[in-house]
């Protein structure tokens, strides 16, 4: 193997390993931490609010990680965060009561906000525009393995004590190895023009930002929720983890086929079609509960689909922006993931005390409505799906 080939597989561990922690973290802390506050006879508006605290750290962050990769290294930060995350899994066994989970979620979000920046700008660095939509869904694939790793492992590891978090925290420590071995390899990320301030990317490329900030509600809400609106309807605990599981699966299996199906045709009517089926997913959900056989591969298609929001918004970032500007708009999708996981457990919490269980995906099929509304005001082309 060439030394270049050699650096480039350790690049790739390092980015896939902080990927990891991230997928993970997010997959299982919802649902670990929702259920642990249900238990408790916390409401679901508290629970959605302390769930939201994650993607305040986001947003908080996002215009601070650009400064921290270029003054201390990438590499760097990816360690000082993975570390950070670690401390806030073990404050989490110390105790889970509301109050105490706010501050330690918030800092969670600021931790596992560096590693999903920097390894974003980083992965589109090493693609290149022949193969962005298949590397780029290898990548968003790793990211839907470990959220699917996270549920099902909830019921076997508990939601209280020491042992998930312990668990948890050793997820987190593993990563260190293959990043430790890539310092020094991280590709520049301050060349090209200056990224300049990160909300301007907001009004540049509005429907990739839309797309982002959807798929963030669209996570939050439905990772820390869909337990617990399982429950609401008369699952047991088992089954109403495995729905999510479910969605986790399609989020897994999809990728990489909508990463090829965006190499080769418009990306925005990709992006398009992803946000009509979790608008259609949304509305059937609530109709098909008691249909197991139309529920589970619902359940899946809804998931992959709507996840791949993310994965065709991340090769169009790719695609137009490169170095500075990379880091920049990045810096940006964290900024809206944040605000769209800010909004979604919160709101979706509401809607299930206002409107009952069904609120949740109601909610999530508005704002599916509203970003269709917005991408076709913008791209009217993206009814077909010619290539561009």
């Amino acid at each position: 193997m060439t030394a270049p080939e050699h650096s480039r597989r350790r690049s790739m561990a390092a980015v896939m390993a902080a990927t990891a922690v991230f997928g993970f973290v997010i997959g299982i802390t919802p649902p670990m931490l929702g259920l642990a506050l249900e238990a408790q006879g916390v409401s679901n508006t508290m629970i959605g609010l302390s769930g939201a605290m994650v993607a305040l750290g986001l947003i908080v962050s996002s215009p601070l990680m650009p400064t921290a990769a270029n003054r201390y290294g990438a590499v760097n930060v990816m360690l000082g965060c993975l570390v950070l995350t670690v401390l806030c899994l073990l404050a989490f066994g110390y105790s889970q009561d509301v109050m105490f989970g706010l501050p330690i979620r918030f800092f969670l979000g600021v931790a596992i906000n560096g590693l999903f920046l920097i390894s974003e700008a980083w992965i589109n660095t090493i693609a290149n525009e022949q193969t962005r939509g298949r590397l780029l869904g290898i990548y968003a694939t790793v990211l839907a393995v470990t959220f699917a790793a996270g549920p099902p492992l909830v019921p076997l590891l508990g939601v209280t004590g020491w042992l998930p978090y312990l668990f948890c925290a050793g997820v987190a420590i593993l990563a260190m190895v293959p990043l430790l071995s890539a310092r020094g390899l991280a590709p520049d990320l301050h060349s090209g023009p200056p990224g300049g301030n990160i909300f301007r990317y907001v009004f540049r490329v509005p429907t990739i930002m839309g797309a982002i900030a959807l798929i963030a509600l669209i996570d939050f809400s439905v990772f820390g929720l869909l337990p617990v609106y399982g429950i609401k309807i008369g699952f047991d605990i088992t089954t109403a983890t495995w729905m999510l599981t479910a969605v986790a699966v399609g989020n897994v299996v999809m990728q990489i086929p909508i990463g090829m199906l965006a190499d080769r045709m418009n990306r925005y009517g990709v992006l398009f079609l992803c946000g009509a089926v979790g608008l259609a997913g949304s509305f059937a959900l609530p109709f098909v509960v008691d249909i197991p056989y139309i529920l589970w591969p619902l359940l899946f298609v809804w998931g992959g689909m709507g996840y791949g929001l993310y994965t065709v918004a991340l090769v169009l970032m790719g695609e137009r922006y490169k170095g500075s500007e990379l880091v920049a708009v990045n810096a940006t999708s964290s900024l809206m993931w944040g605000v769209g996981g800010i909004i979604g457990p919160w709101v979706g919490g509401v809607s299930m005390d206002a409107a009952g269980p069904h609120g949740l995906l109601f909610m999530v099929a508005i704002a599916c409505a509203c970003f269709l509304v917005m991408a076709g005001i913008r791209h009217p082309h993206v009814v077909g799906l010619g290539k561009p």
